[in-house]
């Protein structure tokens, strides 16, 4: 019983350091993948002109959003209220 006791401590702090492991490896490449955003100007909070062009349409703006977030990885509320902002300004 003794033995299965601290087998199962073992198990358990690789698991743990393993976890970690992948975590940090999960943050360099979270980090690097906005650097690559970044660098090919995706990353901005600015919409481009293609997302300018779906919100001055009423019935595109499903399209501009879906747009919006692929191009900035913003969520869907700061999205909705983005286009939203644009459409307003255009009227």
């Amino acid at each position: 019983m003794d033995y299965t006791l601290a087998i199962l401590a073992l198990l358990g702090v690789g698991i743990v350091a393993s976890l970690q492991g992948i975590s940090r490896r999960l943050a360099v490449m979270q980090a690097r993948q906005e650097a690559l955003l970044r660098h090919l100007g995706l990353l901005g909070g600015e919409p481009s002109d293609a997302v300018r062009e779906l919100a001055r349409d009423p019935k595109r703006r499903i399209d501009a959003i879906r747009l919006y977030r692929q191009e900035t990885g913003k969520e869907l509320k700061e999205a909705v209220d983005t286009i939203d902002q644009l459409s307003e300004t255009r009227r």
